[in-house]
């Protein structure tokens, strides 16, 4: 984490170092060090997961929950993925760079070559125009002299005898180009010997020259080929992002303006297909957002294999240089034939790559602009730097292609900031749709945890800092309370927030140029929460804690706490560890598999290492305060004094820290920690509220029977007021006793109270049942599952559930990045893959 921010520092403040100890950096060894990179993250990955419980191995569970490890290990901004596309942009940049530059040396050394017959041929020919070509020398501009030696009917002559007849030109552009060099190479020729009579005769061997003019031309179309190639591959790429952006700038209108159901659908589409990524199709009535998402997809697919293109334009040179020796027995130089070899191994590596780029698709549109806009993925989308063509008309060839890269990435940097505000939009819609959904929560209790969580001044510092850069570098963002809290655009904030810093430089100006103390108070706010104080301080529990805010007090008693109690009571046990409680499953089948674990609990006197269960967790708090932590924890890590010393003195510092102890006792790491085990507890506590635990026992107590009964015990009946809990209940119940969903599909059509009740076991009677078949609990209503519903079984959760999954999921991405690892894997150096 700390190399991301110092990386820019490095480039001027060290460049000869970091230029000579990656000077001989291979394929080969990069892709060990990625390799035991993955290892290493793996590792770290099952840890914090599983914490080395039973569970870890027992791929039926793990496979049937909500949990998504590939999407973990295969996004965009985890750090091998980042590792490994900069590395590998690197040296393919490198070795594109090495054999242009060949190119362009073996092309002027040609050019001086053919240029002595061609100016021998004009002094013997046209002695008058060698006169007047003299004569223009201090007089003319040397734009005018190449001219006039270009349209000279010798030169002319010698162009259309030695190369209009070669098998290579086929196209003028070719000849323009070779033309405009080799009469560039006469005025050189020239204007160094002072006069055409001081040029050393040439000897006249027809083939030879023949041969020269043919590997003269081969090397301007190769070069040519490959930018114009780039620059086509460009414009596709920005034509993709710019038509995305309109179809997402136009739905996004739609919302706002739109009825309410043409908003939902349009929202709905938005949160599936933009946001999260899922492979959705939306409604076939709807032909406006179906031609919309055909229309998006597209688009994406255009920039995607235009990126995949970019990456291959190494193959793509190498493969003519291959042709240079096959087709016209023109054997590159020994020089030349060194980087081809290294940069065939490069292209076979970049093949990986390739394949990465392709499957960018998976995180959705915001995946792949944020992918698509990464500094790696643009230097590996460049091809080749200005300063490595030395030929004119190359170079300038060139300035088109990285004037095309620069426009692209501020229009990516733009359509980012447009799907930021965008997610920020279907976010708060999909909170107060789900909350109606679950009927877990009002909206208004949502709101009112909101409302309480923008009380901490100590967070708002941190919040000004974060502010104060994007103000200066995004004047487009939205300024709005919440705008960069939302996790489903945290990912793409951080990115941008660090890719602007400039090393020290920006560090200082970010700390120094907001108001005083504010970067104490930033420190403070968040130690407050991920500092793993007691339950009574922490902000994000306090809120239910509070006495003025009686109903989120009222909703973790009367809602929560019985929930937990029956928890407890069900497992006979005082430590949950053993049970995969932050492991939600996705459906009732994989429920009885998480069962077996919950049998299995012993009672112990254990305290909870991984759950603290007892206080109920805002998770609107902790989304917030978790937001600010992952974009400044690198920054936070070391205090003002520290940041003011010079990067020897920072990075001293650091590692006389981290070597203090248990070398795993960094800040960072310290806060990160932390905050996984509140929001695994909060994962616990989410799918305990929607009852998922504890539904088979419900079940085995016949729960609905209990409920008619007076006597029904205070502990079971205050579960009926939890309507989530209740819904799951219904379907689970209904799972396990019906065999024949077609037999549960006839009583539902038909609306047959009496086969209906059945279903439950005798624990409902057929009165229980109104007539819109719905199960009445005194003054409950809760609706039946439709048989679709039914028969795939999914379990209901809050709004808060995938939000909590994708805020595991960040922070174990950047626990990676601050937990202790070697930094030599068998003579495999990783500083040198960090300085990249």
């Amino acid at each position: 984490a700390l190399a991301e921010l110092l990386a820019k520092s490095l480039s001027y403040e060290m460049k000869a170092e970091v230029k000579n100890l990656l000077a001989d950096i291979s394929t080969e060894e990069i892709e060990a060090i990625i390799n035991e990179v993955k290892k290493s993250h793996h590792s770290v990955r099952e840890n914090y997961l599983y914490h080395r419980q039973n569970y870890k191995n027992h791929q039926a569970l793990i496979q049937s929950s909500l949990l998504n490890e590939e999407n973990l290990k295969d996004h965009p901004f985890t750090l091998e993925k980042q590792l490994q596309l900069t590395a590998i942009a690197y040296v393919k940049s490198k070795a594109l760079n090495e054999i242009i530059a060949n190119y362009d040396a073996r092309s002027a050394d040609l050019a001086q070559e053919l240029a002595k017959i061609m100016a021998e041929d004009i002094a013997q020919n046209d002695p008058e125009l060698a006169k007047k070509i003299e004569a223009a020398f201090g007089k003319m501009t040397k734009d005018k002299i190449v001219k006039m030696i270009s349209d000279s009917a010798p030169f002319a002559r010698n162009i259309d005898k030695y190369f209009k007849h070669s098998e290579l030109s086929e196209k003028d552009q070719y000849l323009i180009m070779g033309s405009g060099i080799l009469a560039g190479a006469v005025y050189t020729l020239v204007k160094d010997h002072q006069g055409f009579k001081n040029i050393q005769r040439a000897t006249r061997d027809v083939q030879a020259f023949a041969k020269k003019a043919k590997e003269f031309s081969f090397l301007i179309k190769t070069l040519d080929t490959h930018i114009q190639d780039t620059k086509s591959n460009m414009e596709n790429l920005g034509a993709g992002i710019l038509g995305a952006r309109k179809d997402l700038s136009s739905l996004y209108d739609d919302a706002k303006q739109g009825n309410k159901v043409e908003s939902q659908k349009i929202m709905d589409f938005l949160y599936k297909n933009v946001i999260t990524g899922q492979k959705t199709r939306a409604d076939g009535t709807n032909s406006s957002i179906l031609s919309k998402q055909v229309s998006i997809n597209g688009n994406i697919d255009k920039s995607l294999t235009a990126a995949y293109n970019l990456s291959n334009n190494l193959s793509n040179i190498l493969k003519t240089t291959t042709a240079m020796g096959e087709l016209f027995g023109v054997k590159p130089s020994k020089d030349l034939m060194k980087f081809i070899d290294k940069a065939q191994k490069v292209s076979a590596v970049i093949s990986l790559i390739q394949t990465g780029i392709m499957t960018y698709a998976s995180g959705g549109v915001m995946g792949v602009m944020g992918a698509l806009s990464s500094s790696p993925m643009m230097s590996l989308l460049g091809g080749g730097s200005q300063s490595s063509a030395q030929l004119s008309e190359i170079s300038k060839k060139l300035d088109v292609v990285l004037e095309n890269q620069r426009t692209m990435m501020k229009m990516q940097i733009e359509t980012m900031n447009m799907i930021k505000d965008l997610a920020l939009m279907v976010d708060m819609y999909h909170q107060k749709e789900m909350a109606a959904l679950a009927e877990l929560r009002t909206y208004d209790l949502v709101e009112l945890e909101m409302q309480k969580t923008s009380l901490n001044k100590n967070v708002r510092s941190c919040e000004r800092l974060i502010n104060f850069e994007r103000a200066s570098v995004w004047t487009s963002h939205n300024r709005s309370q919440g705008s960069y809290h939302g996790i489903h655009s945290l990912r793409m904030v951080s990115a941008e927030f660090i890719s602007n810093i400039e090393g020290l430089k920006g560090i200082r100006r970010i700390i120094r140029s907001s108001e005083a103390e504010a970067f104490e108070s930033c420190q403070t706010g968040i130690a407050e929460v991920f500092g793993g104080n007691s339950s009574s301080e922490n902000p994000i529990r306090s809120i239910f804690m509070t006495n003025d805010e009686e109903n989120l007090y009222k909703f973790q008693k009367e809602i929560y706490q019985p929930l937990l109690d029956n928890l407890y009571q069900f497992t006979k046990t005082t430590s949950l560890d053993s049970i995969p409680l932050h492991i939600p499953q996705k459906n009732m089948k994989g429920l009885d598999t998480k069962k077996l674990f919950l049998d299995l609990a012993k009672s112990s006197d254990l305290t909870n290492e991984i759950y603290d269960m007892e206080n109920l967790i805002s998770v609107k708090g902790l989304e917030r305060y978790l937001s600010l932590l992952v974009i400044l924890h690198p920054i936070l890590e070391l205090d003002r004094e520290v940041w003011n010393l010079d990067y020897r003195g920072i990075v001293n510092s650091y590692i006389e820290g981290s070597n203090s102890q248990s070398n795993q006792n960094v800040r960072s790491y310290y806060f990160l920690n932390n905050a996984l085990k509140l929001t695994q507890s909060a994962l616990a506590q989410e799918a305990l509220l929607s009852g998922e635990p504890i539904l088979p026992y419900l079940f085995e107590k016949h729960i609905f029977q209990m409920l008619s009964n007076q006597a029904c015990s205070e502990k079971v009946c205050e579960l009926k007021k939890n309507k989530l809990l209740m819904k799951n209940l219904i379907t689970y119940t209904l799972f396990k006793n019906i065999k024949n969903v077609q037999a549960y599909k006839m009583a539902y059509d038909k609306k047959d109270k009496e086969v209906l009740a059945k279903f439950f076991n005798a624990n409902v009677s057929p009165d229980q049942i109104s007539n819109e078949n719905e199960l009445v609990i005194e003054e409950i209503r809760l609706r039946l599952p439709t048989p679709e519903e039914l028969e795939k079984g999914d379990i209901l959760y809050s709004e808060n559930m995938s939000r909590l999954l994708m805020m595991q999921d960040t922070i174990i991405e950047n626990i990676e990045k601050v937990v202790p690892i070697k930094r030599d894997y068998t003579g495999k150096d990783l500083l040198k893959l960090l300085m990249i």
